[in-house]
């Protein structure tokens, strides 16, 4: 099964996880950076996004879900939640199954240390062979959309 772990947002990434292969395909969120008002901002491209997801063959999605955090200007929250919004109505639209997780849960099932480069440190652990992908204090999507997509199928082996 091919499972996407979705982190949202403008600086967020796509990690497709082939559960059978073991293998990672890692996409940074595609945006580009507008004008609104007098601000550059940086706004997801829905189309890339979908193309992206259908490239891969995504077979089923876990999305980060996301909410407001505190001290957050209203620019910034609105971006985030627009970048959310797209990322959930591109997998509606293109029929890919997703579920919701809750950041605290998928960091528990992935066992990510505390700290600001846990998520770092812990998708380097479990994928060393991607280890280049996350190297960067930048590559924090890309580490929490892989353990997002690796969380996930600690679901599965819980259950069973």
């Amino acid at each position: 099964m091919r499972i996407a772990g979705i982190d949202p947002g403008a600086t967020g990434a796509v990690t497709v996880y082939d559960t059978d292969l073991g293998t990672l395909e890692i996409f940074d969120t595609p945006t580009a950076t507008v004008r609104v008002g007098t601000r550059q901002v940086s706004r997801i491209l829905p189309a890339a996004f979908a193309r992206q997801l259908q490239l891969h063959r995504v077979d089923f999605a876990a999305l980060e879900r996301v909410h407001a955090m505190p001290k957050q200007g209203l620019a910034s929250t609105f971006a985030f939640g627009h970048c959310y919004g797209v990322s959930e109505g591109v997998l509606a639209a293109l029929g890919i199954p997703y579920e919701l997780i809750e950041p605290q849960k998928w960091q528990a099932l992935a066992r990510v240390p505390k700290g600001k480069d846990g998520s770092r440190a812990r998708a380097v652990q479990l994928f060393p062979a991607y280890a280049e992908l996350f190297i960067r204090k930048a590559d924090h999507g890309r580490s929490d959309a892989a353990l997002i997509a690796y969380a996930f199928t600690q679901i599965g082996e819980r259950a069973a």
